[in-house]
């Protein structure tokens, strides 16, 4: 779908697009909607159309997925795979510079304390 100014900034550009080809597939046309429906359901039934889930680039500027093209820069970069270690905090004997007070207030509460360091190379 092109916004009608999309398509008139096109024209003016001296595109050669047929616009007659253009398709909505919405309610607002039942019959290609429809012929798109009859498309999926029949290639779910055989086993073609799969859902689930998949590794996606997420971009917090956007706060969405951020596929390949989307990027002005970094194209070709993938998820990258990380591993993470889940370390519990112990409660600390002495604290001489009251750094760590308000750690050992949710300690002394009876919380548990994880921190999640990230590594790319776990061997080393």
């Amino acid at each position: 779908y092109f916004p009608p100014i999309g398509v008139e900034h096109l024209k003016n550009f001296g595109s050669g697009v047929d616009w007659r080809r253009a398709f909505i597939t919405t309610a607002v046309n039942p019959y290609y909607d429809a012929f798109i429906r009859w498309q999926f359901e029949t290639l779910k039934a055989k086993n073609k159309v799969l859902f689930g889930k998949r590794n996606n680039v997420y971009s917090l500027v956007d706060g969405q997925v951020c596929a390949d093209h989307d990027r002005s820069e970094g194209e070709g970069v993938g998820p990258q795979e990380y591993v993470l270690i889940k370390l519990q905090v112990l409660p600390i004997e002495e604290d001489k510079n009251g750094r760590h007070a308000k750690m050992a207030k949710l300690l002394e509460q009876g919380k548990k304390v994880f921190l999640v360091p990230a590594t790319l190379r776990p061997e080393t």
